[in-house]
C-alpha cells in the first residue's frame, strides 16, 4: 500500500494502481489480516478504497477494476463491522460508512445518491448544520459515491446534476464549519455546470477564513454585481436571490468588524466600493470601520426587508452602538465615531464662546 501512495504521490499512477491491485492479491490477503486487529481493518481498507476512488478518476482503470477492487475491500470489513454492529451503532458510524460504500456497486451510485439527497431534502435549511453530523470522515466517503455516480450518467442529465452540486453545495459548508478551509475551497472544482452564486460565496467565506481578505472581498462584490444585474428576473426565481444578496450583506458586516488580523487601508476601500461609499481618508480608521459596518447593515435589511435575521442583526448593532455611545460620554474615553464627534462639538461651540481650556471644559 505505501508502494501505491509513493508512486501515486510521483505522479506515476499507473504504477500506482498496480501496486494497489497487488495490495489486495490473493496471496497478500492472509498478511493483511494478521497485519492490523479487527477494529482497524475497517478504518484502513475504507480509507484504501476513497484513495482507489480517487486514482480511478485520474486513471484509465475501468469500472470493473474498481468494482474488483471494492469487493475485496469489502470482503476484509464485512466482519468487523458486524463485530461493531452487535456493540450498538453508536460504536459503529464509520464503519457502517464504510460498509455501505462498499456494498454499493458503481452503476448503483446515482441511485444511491439520489436517495440521500431524497432525505436531505426533507430537512429545512435552516436546521441542516444543526441536525448533520459533521464528521468529515463520513462526508468523504459520501462524497466518494457522488464522484463515482457522476462518471455512470450523462452531464446532460440535469436533475443527476442538479443533485450532486447540492450535495457539493453541502459538504463545502460542512468543511467550512469543521475548520478545513483548503479542502472547503477545493470543492468547487468538481461542480457540475457554472457555478451557483451560492457555491461562490461558500468560497468567499472559505478564503476569509483563510485570510485571504482579497479574494473573498473581489468574490463577493462579483457575486452582488452579477445579482444586481438580473434584476428582471420573475418574483419567484427572485426571492431566493434577494434572500442571497442580504445575507452577503449581513457576512460583509460581520466581517467588516471581526476580522483577525484587522483590515488594510487598501481592503477598506474595497469595502467602500462594493457598498458605493466615499473614500474619506482623513477620517479616522474605527469610524471608517463603523460606517462601512453600518451601511452593510442598512442594505441587509433594504434588500431582505423580510428576512429576520437581517433585522435581528440591525437592531442588535445599534442597540450596543446606542450602549457604547452613552458609556464613553460618561467617561470621557471617545473611540465611537458618534460620541466622538459630539465632543469635538461642543469643543468648538465652547471655543467660539472664548472659553479656554474648552477641552477641559467639555468634559465636565
Amino acid at each position: 500500500m505505501n508502494q501505491s501512495l509513493r508512486q501515486y504521490c510521483a505522479e506515476d499512477t499507473t504504477e500506482a494502481w498496480k501496486h494497489l491491485e497487488d495490495y489486495y492479491s490473493v496471496e497478500s490477503k492472509e498478511s493483511h489480516e494478521l497485519e492490523l486487529t479487527p477494529l482497524e481493518q475497517s478504518a484502513a481498507h475504507g480509507r484504501n478504497f476513497l484513495f482507489a476512488a480517487k486514482m480511478y478518476q485520474q486513471h484509465s482503470a475501468s469500472v470493473l477494476d474498481l468494482g474488483h477492487l471494492r469487493q475485496e475491500a469489502a470482503g476484509f470489513v464485512r466482519k468487523t463491522a458486524e463485530f461493531s454492529f452487535g456493540s450498538g451503532l453508536g460504536h459503529a458510524n464509520t464503519k457502517y460508512m464504510d460498509i455501505m460504500m462498499l456494498n454499493t456497486a458503481e452503476p448503483s451510485t446515482p441511485l444511491a445518491m439520489k436517495e440521500l439527497m431524497d432525505q436531505l431534502a426533507q430537512i429545512p435549511d435552516e436546521l441542516k448544520m444543526n441536525l448533520l453530523n459533521k464528521d468529515l470522515k463520513n462526508w468523504v466517503r459520501l462524497d466518494t459515491l457522488v464522484n463515482l455516480a457522476k462518471k455512470q450518467v450523462s452531464k446532460d442529465d440535469t436533475d443527476f446534476v442538479k443533485q450532486a452540486n447540492e450535495f457539493k453545495f453541502l459538504l463545502s459548508k460542512i468543511a467550512r464549519r469543521t475548520d478545513c478551509h483548503k479542502f472547503a475551497s477545493d470543492i468547487p472544482r468538481t461542480w457540475g455546470g457554472a457555478l451557483s452564486p451560492e457555491i461562490q460565496f461558500e468560497e468567499a467565506k472559505a478564503a476569509m477564513a483563510k485570510h485571504d481578505y482579497t479574494t473573498a472581498l473581489e468574490s463577493s462584490r462579483r457575486i452582488l454585481d452579477r445579482m444586481q444585474q438580473g434584476t428582471d428576473m420573475p418574483a419567484q426565481a427572485c426571492r431566493p436571490a434577494v434572500l442571497l444578496e442580504s445575507k452577503i450583506y449581513l457576512k460583509l458586516a460581520k466581517w467588516s468588524r471581526s476580522s483577525k488580523p484587522p483590515f488594510s487601508p487598501d481592503h477598506l476601500k474595497t469595502f467602500e466600493n462594493i457598498i458605493g461609499l466615499d473614500h474619506d481618508m482623513a477620517e479616522h480608521f474605527p469610524a471608517r470601520v463603523e460606517r462601512i459596518t453600518s451601511s452593510c447593515l442598512q442594505k441587509a435589511i433594504e434588500i431582505g426587508s423580510d428576512y429576520r435575521k437581517s433585522w435581528f442583526a440591525f437592531g442588535t448593532h445599534h442597540y450596543k452602538q446606542g450602549w457604547g455611545i452613552l458609556d464613553e460620554l460618561g467617561s470621557f474615553r471617545f473611540h465611537h465615531p458618534v460620541s466622538t464627534a459630539a465632543n469635538e462639538t461642543l469643543k468648538s461651540i465652547l471655543a467660539a464662546a472664548g472659553i479656554d481650556r474648552a477641552a477641559e471644559h467639555s468634559k465636565v
